[in-house]
């Protein structure tokens, strides 16, 4: 399996599973969290975490342990670095989450940008369930693949940051002639993005949207 991808713009996409043996808690607080989790949440939190300390080595922030990431509702985490007798300290970077079924997916870029991220089974959707979160112009210009479209549109919203209990249908994508995304719209707002849609697992695919301004 590819555990780093990158994908342009100083961002890069780290991969990992939960049953990798450095999916273990990395701090005092993961530990805590993980204990309250199912069995089955539990797998998902630890593969994303792994897969942002991954990132996070990779663009040169790791430092072992020491790296701890704080959840926050309706926002991306944050990630924070201390070493004993220091007081933890936020990292320049931004940082979007994305689990399923044991696997992980953690987004990262420059401080400021915009970037989320997506994890969907691969043919989850069937062509006629499109309607239900997508508008015309998505389904007809999107990629053909309903799991890829859905992922896009998640990891749109989350680098927009929207609050979630606005309709998926307020945010709509824009494609050019080769179904690639070039812009993302909220209501009378209409933003430049692009994205990148990976296969790193045979029935999973990973969807990273960045937006520009």
């Amino acid at each position: 399996m590819q555990r780093i991808i990158r994908v342009g713009d100083g961002c890069v996409v780290g991969l990992a599973e939960a049953r990798e043996p450095g999916a273990m808690p990395a701090s005092p607080a993961e530990r805590r969290e993980c204990a309250e989790l199912a069995p089955a949440a539990r797998a998902d939190y630890l593969a994303a975490r792994l897969a942002a300390r991954r990132a996070l080595r990779h663009a040169g922030h790791e430092h072992g342990p020491a790296v701890t990431l704080r959840r926050r509702a309706g926002w991306p985490p944050l990630a924070f670095v201390s070493r004993p007798p220091r007081h933890p300290r936020p990292l320049p970077v931004a940082l979007s989450l994305a689990h399923r079924d044991g696997r992980g997916a953690a987004a990262l870029a420059p401080p400021g940008a915009r970037v989320g991220v997506d994890l969907e089974r691969s043919g989850a959707l069937h062509r006629e369930q499109l309607r239900y979160f997508a508008g015309e112009g998505e389904r007809e210009s999107g990629p053909s693949d309903g799991a890829a479209l859905w992922a896009l549109k998640e990891a749109a919203w989350k680098a927009l940051g929207l609050a979630q209990d606005l309709p998926f249908h307020t945010l709509a994508l824009e494609f050019d002639g080769a179904r690639e995304l070039r812009a993302v719209r909220v209501a009378d707002a209409r933003f430049a993005a692009h994205a990148v849609v990976v296969r790193p697992w045979p029935c999973h695919l990973v969807a990273v949207v960045r937006v520009d301004g």
